[in-house]
């Protein structure tokens, strides 16, 4: 079993896009939504009721109130949700660290799958770290603007916290000619896929129906999914 963590610190870059469609190619995938915006639950589960994602959810996960298996949902890909809650689970963990070890083992014990992704909140929280600490790889999707860089050596730094886990930067909603500037920059200094995520409408269009992306972009997330695989 093998855990890709999916996270950035910048909005806009399509991470929970590419985490979905990630589960969506990767077979026998297990999806847990740490960010408690719930993108990715909004994606999956949009039908379901809001009270059915109450009762189970990674929330109540990492509060141990239910075990993992009791808080998934079956669908076109298998999902853990998000709900707000997730905003506050940081400062109700901070006295809890045994509580964060027990999650760890029992989120690394659910070997039914091939393949856990996990998406995670743009910015610097107690579920990026845990996400980082679960990872066998960290994917960070990423386009080329001057925050860029800047983004990117912090969240790097929370890797190296963490062991230095294996680490991908995808170029993600980039032309092409700033995807050679991004690359030209970057070289020597981190891991970056072959594979770009190029600009398009149908990524946008895929997450509001709640289905894969279809097309060339479907052509592109399958090229990144040999990548990690």
């Amino acid at each position: 079993m093998k855990i890709i963590t999916v996270a950035n610190l910048k909005g806009g870059v399509s991470k929970t896009s590419l985490a979905v469609n990630l589960a969506f190619i990767l077979k026998n995938s297990l999806l847990i939504d740490f960010d408690g915006q719930a993108s990715a639950t909004d994606y999956l589960l949009r039908e379901t009721d809001v009270d059915e994602l109450e009762k189970r959810n990674a929330y109540l996960m990492l509060r141990e109130k239910l075990n993992p298996v009791e808080c998934i949902f079956k669908g076109l890909t298998d999902c853990i949700p998000a709900v707000p809650e997730l905003h506050k689970i940081g400062i109700e963990m901070v006295s809890e660290p045994m509580a964060t070890l027990r999650v760890i083992d029992r989120i690394k014990k659910m070997t039914d799958y091939d393949y856990i992704i996990i998406d995670t909140p743009p910015a610097i929280t107690y579920q990026l770290s845990l996400s980082i600490s679960l990872a066998d790889l960290v994917l960070i999707p990423a386009t080329y603007d001057r925050w860029t860089i800047r983004g990117l050596s912090m969240i790097l730094s929370e890797i190296e916290k963490s062991g230095n886990r294996e680490t991908l930067v995808v170029p993600s909603i980039i032309s092409q000619a700033d995807d050679e500037k991004f690359r030209k920059i970057m070289a020597g200094r981190v891991s970056m896929s072959k594979t770009t995520i190029k600009r398009s409408n149908s990524v946008r269009n895929a997450a509001a129906l709640g289905k894969p992306v279809s097309g060339a972009m479907a052509s592109l997330f399958q090229e990144l999914a040999g990548e990690v695989a």
